[in-house]
């Protein structure tokens, strides 16, 4: 399997996984951290780089506010 289709597969598990949970949002920083894995292997235009970055950014101030 490539990496690009390991990657789609580990985000398509972590949103689903996200969407069935009751947790305080563990589930939706894993599944916002594959979505920003998967768009790192993605062809790296700069729409693709933007939004990997605000998906981290976002991922690390919500890890921050639940500390």
């Amino acid at each position: 399997m490539s990496t690009r289709a390991a990657a789609a597969r580990d985000l398509v598990r972590a949103w689903h996984e996200a969407i069935d949970s009751d947790d305080d949002g563990e589930t939706l920083i894993a599944a916002e951290n594959a979505l920003a894995d998967w768009l790192a292997v993605r062809p790296r235009s700069e729409g693709a780089q933007r939004a990997s970055a605000l998906i981290r950014a976002a991922a690390d101030a919500d890890r921050e506010h639940q500390t």
